[in-house]
C-alpha cells in the first residue's frame, strides 16, 4: 500500500473517530455542573400529560400552560437536615417538598425526602448512571426503607424501584419557543410499595417522559402520570407536565442576589428583604414544610420587613409573586 493511500485512510479514520466521539457525547447524559451557591429555575405547568413521539424532534410550542412554579437546588451543607443525609450532595426544593440528591461523576442518586413522608435511605437509590447513553437501560431498587408520616401508624416501610430507558435524542421546542438542541428523551418509571410489614401495600407508580439537556440537573421538560392502587389514599392520581422557562445559565443564583435576598437567616422575630428595585410591589406567601400557608400579604420597596415571631421553629419558603415567581427559603429559630 503506497504512502498516499495509507495517509488518506488514517485521515478518514481520524475523522470517523471524531464523529463517533461527538455522536456519543450528543447522545449521552453526564453529571451536571452545579454552582457552590443556591440555584433556582422557573417552570411553566400544564395540568395534563403531553403527547410525544419516541423519536425527535419534539415540538411543544403549541402546548398551552396554565401555571408557574420553580425548583431550587443548594449544596447539602446548607440544609438544616444535612446530618440525616450524609452522602447526599444537594437538596432540591420543589414547593414545600425537599428531596436529597447525589451528583457524582458516575451516577445520579436519591437519598430520601421530606415531603408528606420523611425518609433517609441507608444506601442511596441509583436513579441514573453517568454517562447514560441513548439505547441504555437502567434498573435499581432499595427494599424496606423506613419512613414516617403524619397520621401514619408506626413501623412504615417503603420499597423503591427505578427503571429508566434512554430512548432518543433530538431538538426540543418548548411552549415559550425556546429551542434546546441534543435533548435526550428518557422514560423513567418509579414504583413505590408502602406499608407495614405483613400488611397490604400501597403501590404508587410515577411514569415520566423526561427530556434532559446537558448542564441542567433536572429534565428541561417532563410529562408525568402518577397512579396508585386501591390500598392508597383515594383520589391521589394526577397528570402534569413541566417545562423550563427560557434558557437560563446553570450558574443562576437561587435568590437572584442582585435583585432580592433575605436576612437574617436563620431568623428570630423579623425577616428583612433586600430588594434592589426601587419600584417593587408583590404578593408574598409563606408556607411551612407541609405546604400549609402560614402568612401572606403585600411586600414592597417601602415595606421590606416581615414579622415572623409567631412562627414555629422550622424551615419555611416565601414566594414573591411579581412578574415572575421568586422562591426563597429561611429557617425560623
Amino acid at each position: 500500500m503506497n504512502s498516499f493511500k495509507l495517509t488518506t485512510m488514517k485521515f478518514f479514520s481520524f475523522l470517523s473517530s471524531l464523529f463517533l466521539g461527538y455522536l456519543a457525547s450528543a447522545q449521552s447524559i453526564y453529571m451536571p455542573t452545579l454552582p457552590a451557591s443556591s440555584i433556582t429555575y422557573q417552570l411553566s405547568l400544564k395540568s395534563d400529560t403531553v403527547s410525544q413521539s419516541i423519536q425527535g424532534p419534539w415540538d411543544f410550542s403549541s402546548e398551552t400552560t396554565s401555571g408557574l412554579d420553580s425548583i431550587s437546588y443548594e449544596p447539602i451543607v446548607n440544609s438544616a437536615f444535612a446530618s440525616l443525609y450524609p452522602n447526599a450532595t444537594h437538596v432540591k426544593y420543589e414547593g414545600s417538598n425537599q428531596f436529597f440528591l447525589g451528583f457524582e461523576t458516575d451516577k445520579f442518586t436519591f437519598h430520601g425526602e421530606r415531603t408528606l413522608i420523611n425518609s433517609s435511605y441507608p444506601t442511596p437509590l441509583i436513579v441514573m448512571p453517568y454517562p447514560f447513553t441513548v439505547g441504555g437501560v437502567h434498573a435499581n431498587s432499595k427494599p424496606n426503607i423506613p419512613f414516617t408520616c403524619t397520621g401514619c401508624p408506626p413501623s412504615m416501610f417503603r420499597s423503591d424501584l427505578v427503571n429508566a430507558q434512554a430512548l432518543a435524542s433530538g431538538t426540543i421546542i418548548m411552549p415559550d419557543n425556546t429551542v434546546h438542541n441534543n435533548a435526550i428523551l428518557v422514560l423513567n418509571k418509579r414504583t413505590w410499595n408502602d406499608g407495614q410489614t405483613g400488611s397490604a401495600k400501597c403501590t404508587q407508580i410515577l411514569k415520566m417522559y423526561q427530556w434532559w439537556v446537558s448542564g441542567y440537573p433536572f429534565p428541561v421538560a417532563e410529562s408525568i402520570e402518577y397512579t396508585a392502587n386501591q390500598n392508597c389514599p383515594p383520589n391521589i392520581d394526577y397528570r402534569q407536565s413541566k417545562f423550563l422557562i427560557g434558557n437560563p445559565s446553570v450558574g443562576l443564583d437561587e435568590n437572584n442576589s442582585n435583585q432580592i435576598s433575605i436576612y437574617p437567616n436563620p431568623a428570630n422575630d423579623i425577616l428583612n428583604l433586600n430588594i434592589a428595585s426601587h419600584d417593587f410591589n408583590a404578593k408574598y406567601i409563606i408556607m411551612d414544610a407541609t405546604g400549609r400557608t402560614v402568612s401572606n400579604g403585600i411586600i414592597s420597596s417601602d415595606s421590606k420587613t416581615l414579622d415572623v415571631a409567631d412562627l414555629a421553629k422550622g424551615i419555611y419558603t416565601i414566594s414573591l409573586l411579581d412578574d415572575i415567581k421568586t422562591v426563597l427559603k429561611f429557617i425560623k429559630q
